[in-house]
């Protein structure tokens, strides 16, 4: 799959460079096995969104990395039908009739979302 150029990640990159203060992470972890699900629920999350490459899986693959599958059995468990995953690679313009959406789907377990513009801005 080639990927085309990402002018708003490159435009969205010269904003946060230049406004460093839009950047403020709630919670910074190094895996989705830290996050504590339960805690999320009870701080009000109700819906979760990921970035899938190098994040849920290898770069262009559909299978949770390995040592995650666990967490992510129970994320799905405790979020139903609430959980979001965004790529620049699945579910773009760069994916041919959504195959690989459909194929990260069905391997994870949860809605890709589908966009013109890659993230940041998916629009």
């Amino acid at each position: 799959m080639v990927q085309s150029i990402n002018m708003a990640g490159i435009r969205t990159a010269w904003t946060l460079l230049t406004q460093p203060s839009l950047l403020r992470p709630d919670i910074v972890v190094s895996d989705i096995r830290a996050l504590s699900w339960d805690k999320l629920r009870s701080r009000g999350i109700r819906f979760l969104v990921f970035d899938k490459d190098n994040c849920l899986t290898a770069p262009y693959a559909s299978q949770i990395h390995p040592p995650y599958a666990s967490a992510w059995t129970s994320c799905l468990k405790e979020f139903p039908d609430r959980v979001l995953i965004v790529s620049n690679s699945a579910g773009t313009n760069d994916d041919p009739d959504f195959q690989a959406a459909r194929a990260v789907e069905k391997a994870l377990g949860a809605r890709v979302l589908r966009h013109i513009e890659k993230k940041p801005r998916c629009g």
